[in-house]
């Protein structure tokens, strides 16, 4: 009888075992991105964003809808952590792709305000690109996802609209490094989890994957945790949850649900406040796109020279344009004043006051008095010596002066250098750059790069 029940009870466990088997409970899956190079496919992703300022009753609501082709142009090399041309590629795995070609069908964004600033601002504010800055660029380079047009400087808004969205080339990252079995989980990499999340660095990461099910030749991952991080030079604290599909038949992701809650501390550029943020991303196959043939993409650039990085930023009045680096971010305007502040590392560099002055009479322009004057007399500022003063050569028969000084205000010492760009015409402007004396090192020349790119519109 004992033997007897002891039969039945091994008998139990084979079962069981087997039962457990053909549920898929014990089988691992290797769920690994496959791609080759000259693959392409269509991405179309529906963003939706609400945010509030945790100081008043503003409320923004932003919602974007992309439809774009991607075609791998370079992959991970399995032995190597570079490629030879020397792109820094941390946080990609081997195999998967590091540089994409892009083609945007579609990349429509609107905001919509409520509360005060619905009063003083136009309660609703769209964006597109513009037909020429279509044609992309998508790449891991020196760590991060960055996305340039080889036609020409993106503006401030087409970059958001461009490498603002969710970092598409980073998702395969998602998928889990070995085998696994429903139940499973994983930490997500860290470089994953910042693109993804949008921040510019991570201090602590719980996200974890898990295999959720498996039915119908698709694998269920399941992303959920906690991270912190710096977003624009402001902490940030999130909670993400998602739904990552796999298709187990053709070895890739075909759908990512994205959802992000984030509490945000008042930084350089942006106000303490709380956003959610949820995105649906779908991937389709078995198409091409006219504008990513093989003779456009190879004469793409293999990496982003400094000018493919810079962005453009044209006067509300069309009085002048000019080119700067990604580091600066505009946090105010009006018809006759842009302000601009640099961030370098998540720290606060300096800032930039563009003012679009009235037009003199031909041959005319601010005087090197005048401008010594407005140093002199500049509001919660005293003037402790002149660094340097005087024109700066041209080779296009504009007008430039440079005038430095440093000071205090509010017993805080700071350098102020008052530029005025003039042209025949008349039309001028004034930009004055301030920074601290143990910061001028990280400005460096960012400030003239900008002034001598300064050109002007007819009157």
């Amino acid at each position: 009888m004992e033997r007897h029940g002891k039969w039945l009870a091994a008998m139990v466990i084979v079962a069981s075992s087997f039962c457990r088997s053909l549920c898929g409970e014990d089988v691992k899956y290797a769920l690994r991105e496959r791609v080759h190079v000259g693959q392409q496919w269509q991405v179309e992703l529906q963003t939706r964003v609400e945010v509030e300022a945790k100081q008043g009753t503003t409320r923004t609501t932003v919602t974007a809808a992309h439809r774009f082709w991607e075609k791998a142009l370079a992959l991970v090399e399995p032995s190597a952590n570079a490629l030879a041309e020397g792109i820094k590629v941390t946080g990609v795995r081997p195999g998967l792709p590091i540089r994409l070609a892009r083609y945007y069908e579609q990349a429509d964004w609107r905001r919509e305000l409520a509360g005060p600033l619905a009063v003083a601002h136009p309660p609703t504010e769209t964006r597109q690109l513009r037909a020429d800055r279509r044609l992309a660029l998508a790449l891991r380079w020196h760590g991060e996802t960055v996305v340039f047009c080889p036609n020409g400087p993106y503006t401030r808004e087409e970059l958001d609209l461009t490498q603002g969205h969710l970092d598409t080339l980073m998702v395969p990252n998602l998928l889990p490094e070995n085998l696994v079995a429903v139940g499973d989980r994983w930490p997500i990499p860290i470089p994953a989890v910042q693109a993804l999340c949008g921040l510019d660095g991570v201090t602590e990461s719980t996200v974890q994957g898990q295999l959720a099910a498996v039915q119908n030749e698709r694998a269920i991952i399941r992303l959920e945790g906690q991270v912190e991080g710096i977003a624009d030079g402001s902490e940030t604290k999130n909670r993400v949850q998602g739904t990552l599909e796999y298709d187990l038949t053709f070895e890739r992701w075909v759908r990512l649900r994205w959802q992000q809650n984030q509490q945000r501390q008042a930084g350089p550029i942006t106000p303490a406040l709380s956003l959610v943020a949820s995105i649906q991303a779908e991937r389709h196959f078995g198409g091409q796109a006219p504008q990513l043939t093989l003779a456009v993409v190879q004469n793409l650039p293999a990496a982003p020279t400094p000018p493919f990085l810079l962005l453009s930023y044209r006067a509300a009045n069309g009085a002048c344009e000019f080119l700067y680096d990604r580091g600066w971010h505009r946090v105010a305007q009006d018809e006759r004043l842009a302000i601009f502040r640099l961030l370098d590392g998540g720290e606060l560099v300096a800032q930039m006051n563009v003012t679009f002055w009235p037009d003199a009479k031909p041959g005319h322009h601010l005087t090197p008095e005048q401008i010594r004057e407005f140093a002199e007399k500049a509001p919660r500022f005293q003037l402790e010596k002149v660094v340097e003063s005087g024109e700066l050569p041209t080779p296009d028969g504009r007008w430039i002066y440079r005038h430095t000084v440093q000071g205090k205000s509010e017993d805080l010492v700071v350098i102020l250098t008052w530029y005025v760009v003039a042209n025949r015409d008349g039309r001028q402007v004034v930009l004055v750059f301030t920074t601290e004396p143990t910061l001028a090192d990280k400005l460096g020349g960012r400030d003239l790069a900008i002034v001598q790119s300064v050109s002007f519109g007819p009157k």
